[in-house]
């Protein structure tokens, strides 16, 4: 399921194998996960590296530490600036989440579930921590916006996650 949901065997199979989900008659699936979580990463180290074809290994491990330095910024990010708002010094709340089963398995691999949790993350950070002497502005109801879109194109259940969030904006 982790190499479906990621577009490995739709860009760097071989042949390149298309899952039903993303097939034009059915399109139940958005490109835009697989599209950030493995081509942005593969893209980004072939222009480091200097070539564009990559061994299988590299296309299984490259998205695997790109989508594990994106649960560090968002979801660790988030969850930290919530608590640290709350509780300046608390950091079990960061221990129990860097040591659950979820994060260390999950949120390393480009599954769309680990995507949309960076994006609820980030939603749930850009809303709770605010005071209610805080004006609202454009420029965050853009950034709200935006977290919404991409999250709903991730994946459809991003609604269900972001609704109880939104009605505290």
């Amino acid at each position: 399921d982790e190499l479906f949901q990621s577009g490995q065997e739709i860009w760097y199979g071989y042949p390149p194998i298309i899952a039903w989900e993303f097939e034009p008659k059915n399109a139940l699936r958005s490109v835009l996960p697989p599209g950030i979580m493995t081509g942005i990463p593969l893209q980004i180290y072939g222009m480091l590296s200097g070539k564009m074809e990559f061994s299988g290994q590299e296309v299984l491990w490259i998205p695997r530490f790109a989508c594990a330095i994106l649960s560090v910024l968002a979801v660790d990010w988030s969850i930290a600036s919530v608590v640290f708002s709350v509780k300046p010094r608390d950091s079990l709340p960061l221990l129990l989440l860097a040591s659950a089963w979820p994060t260390m398995v999950l949120l390393n691999r480009p599954f769309s579930n680990a995507m949309e949790t960076c994006f609820v993350a980030l939603l749930v950070a850009s809303i709770l921590p605010r005071k209610k002497t805080t004006i609202v502005t454009i420029r965050n109801c853009v950034y709200i916006g935006m977290l919404c879109a991409l999250g709903i194109f991730t994946r459809f259940t991003f609604v269900f996650f972001a609704i109880p969030v939104m009605l505290l904006f």
